[in-house]
């Protein structure tokens, strides 16, 4: 896409690359790294436009940004992908001719931005479009792969509505666990990390729980609601439209799991409390009448 003046007219063919992006942690470093990859002739700058990431997209670009005087983080405050491209032309618009606006997740081919540049300048287009193959992880980003590589596509606003409605959810469960890749030792803690270590730090002490120990469930209690109450919203404010568009095949938030029934008479996780649950009063056997339990 030219954004070109006079002056800038008579530069060699190069380009500012602008990533709009929501919570990529999973994917922007190694977009950015791929476009750094290419010479500074070619990438004048490379533009990350952060619609207000939650998780820790912003602390990658502001490290990567320290290494690469290229990369600059903008906050597209909007939050809408072409207003964030445009405050990016705004400001650094007057480095290169061309723009180049790419995917965080998606992947690229080694000088993919010399390629279209070299495209433009021998057919003289306006602007140069490439293909995309799908790929997904999840089965809805399976699907949507699928719909996307067929001969139908799979544009419109309820695939945009879906997909927004997906990255919301994962941007809860990244949230709520873990997802980097290597496990342990990227040492990510999320709330279900946080809780696993006080249950084997509790179980593991033979006094009672310690002031702290309390303090922290009553924290990890309280993320837990905060996290609660954003899926509520979510669902609430965005799955009636998306299931008005859906028609006939309406989406629903699957009932609650076992373990959340411990408010409930025999609850505990689904283990059957009592006398039916406990073998040694199965068995007939009489605890010691000296015993003393400590409390």
């Amino acid at each position: 896409m030219p954004i070109v003046s006079d002056e800038l007219a008579s530069l060699p063919s190069s380009a500012i690359v602008v990533i709009p992006c929501l919570n990529e942690e999973d994917h922007i470093q190694g977009v950015i790294d791929h476009f750094a990859a290419e010479s500074e002739r070619v990438v004048r700058k490379i533009v990350v436009a952060d619609g207000g990431s939650t998780d820790r997209t912003i602390k990658v670009v502001e490290e990567r940004s320290r290494q690469d005087g290229r990369i600059v983080l903008l906050h597209n405050t909007r939050q809408i992908q072409s207003s964030g491209i445009n405050r990016a032309v705004e400001q650094y618009g007057d480095l290169a001719p061309f723009i180049i606006r790419v995917d965080a997740h998606a992947g690229y081919p080694a000088g993919f931005c010399e390629t279209l540049l070299a495209a433009q300048k021998m057919t003289g287009a306006e602007s140069v479009v490439v293909s995309m193959t799908a790929t997904g992880v999840t089965c809805f980003q399976q699907a949507a792969a699928a719909a996307q590589n067929s001969r139908l596509g799979n544009g419109g606003s309820v695939h945009r509505k879906l997909a927004d409605f997906d990255g919301k959810l994962d941007g809860l469960r990244k949230q709520i666990v873990a997802t980097t890749e290597g496990g342990a030792i990227t040492g990510e803690e999320r709330l279900r990390e946080h809780t696993d270590q006080l249950y084997g730090a509790i179980i593991n002490w033979d006094g009672p729980p310690s002031t702290y120990a309390l303090d922290n469930i009553v924290a990890l209690r309280n993320q837990l609601n905060d996290l609660t109450a954003q899926f509520t919203h979510i669902t609430s404010a965005d799955m009636p439209a998306i299931n008005k568009a859906l028609g006939g095949h309406a989406l629903s938030v699957p009932p609650p799991t076992a373990f959340e029934d411990d408010d409930r008479e025999g609850g505990a996780g689904g283990v059957r409390q009592g006398r039916d649950n406990d073998a040694d009063a199965r068995m007939g056997i009489e605890l010691p009448k000296n015993l003393r339990l400590w409390h």
